[in-house]
């Protein structure tokens, strides 16, 4: 009568540790199924990002290609017309540049969430492009001449200047200066008028 009773018992144990093992394979398989959706998750996020800054980049080296060819453009003084090509060389290195960077900004913002950034690292990207369209804007400008003159003073202040480096501070007084050389000259040449 024992092994009547025993026979049924061992087989529901024997089942209960089968439909046991049989969770735990479950769940692990569902665990690593998961891993693999978030690692692929991740793989989509960082293609995005690199596919953005692809993007961005090749942006702006057409934007600095044109704009160096504008400015070796500007240069040529016995060409006629090649001031006005030149400066629309740079104007167009401008829309390159002006667009990549306006595009980067407006995608890292919009696909934020699916690129898994951080708000600390969209701040860092977002400042990175504006920065350097601020900077070619600036040595642009400067190349042109047509850089306001408070924008140098402003630079030439305590606070800026002793972050720059030293020839571009240098540069920015010879600039300063030959802007004050030239409005005295004008004003004389008024006066004696």
């Amino acid at each position: 009568m024992r092994s009547r009773v025993q026979r049924p018992l061992q087989a529901s144990v024997r089942n209960a540790i089968k439909d046991k093992t049989k969770a735990k394979l479950a769940a692990k398989k569902a665990q690593a199924q998961a891993a693999c959706e978030r690692l692929q998750a991740t793989k989509n996020a960082l293609m995005m990002r690199f596919t953005n800054e692809n993007s961005y980049l090749n942006w702006a080296r057409n934007g600095v290609l044109s704009s160096g060819v504008g400015v070796a453009m500007y240069a040529q003084e016995h060409h006629r017309g090649a001031h006005l090509s030149g400066a629309g060389l740079l104007l167009l290195g401008f829309g390159y540049i002006g667009v990549g960077s306006m595009k980067y900004i407006h995608y890292v913002l919009r696909y934020r969430a699916l690129m898994e950034m951080t708000w600390p690292s969209v701040i860092a990207t977002c400042s990175h492009a504006s920065i350097a369209l601020g900077i070619w804007l600036t040595a642009t400008a400067s190349f042109l001449e047509s850089i306001p003159l408070e924008v140098d003073i402003l630079l030439l202040e305590e606070p800026f200047i002793s972050y720059l480096p030293n020839r571009i501070a240098q540069g920015l007084i010879e600039t300063y200066n030959l802007h004050q050389d030239d409005d005295e000259t004008i004003d004389e040449d008024e006066e004696s008028s």
